[in-house]
């Protein structure tokens, strides 16, 4: 049996798997800069900075820097691809990993080396978060819909799709 965490929980059980959080105004995308001045620089992996965050605002989004936790998401953006961008991602492993429901598609996570050198877009609505951050459950889209998780572990990037990524670099 599974046990469901509240926000709070949640955004420390972050910091317990080695990733870094930052605090994202409630029901945006925006970094609270008042808090986090360099925005996804200014992540932590301190759970009492975490905690005077949450104190602050528990209503905040969490966001997750991804470098600096060692993973990479590729943002599928529904409303945004091509029939020939459908067609490219029917390859990705899309069971096998962490994926995150979002307002407008999904989040799919993998594990990477760091200092990648990754171009911003994969294909039509299929955006790369590298440099930079993804908002976690259980924040909330700016529409009001939850980000959810479908439990899975982050697995290792697939080697065709790190190759794809790295030598398409312009």
């Amino acid at each position: 049996m599974s046990v469901k965490l509240s926000g709070l929980d949640l955004a420390h059980s972050y910091i317990d798997a080695g990733y870094w959080v930052l605090p994202v105004k409630p029901y945006r995308k925006e970094p609270y800069t008042q808090l986090a001045y360099r925005g996804y620089l200014s992540a932590t992996d301190d759970h009492n900075v975490l905690q005077d965050w949450i104190d602050f605002d528990p209503d905040m989004n969490i966001g997750i820097s991804c470098e600096a936790s060692g993973i990479i998401v590729f943002d599928v953006d529904y409303r945004n691809m091509t029939a020939d961008s459908w067609s490219a991602v029917k390859h990705f492993v899309w069971s096998d990993t962490h994926i995150v429901t979002t307002g407008n598609g999904v989040h799919i996570y993998y594990k990477c080396p760091q200092d990648l050198k990754v171009r911003g877009k994969l294909y039509d609505g299929v955006d790369i978060k590298y440099r930079g951050y993804v908002l976690a459950p259980p924040s909330l889209h700016p529409s009001g819909v939850s980000y959810e998780s479908n439990d899975q572990q982050i697995i290792d990037i697939p080697e065709y799709l790190l190759k794809e990524i790295t030598n398409a670099v312009r």
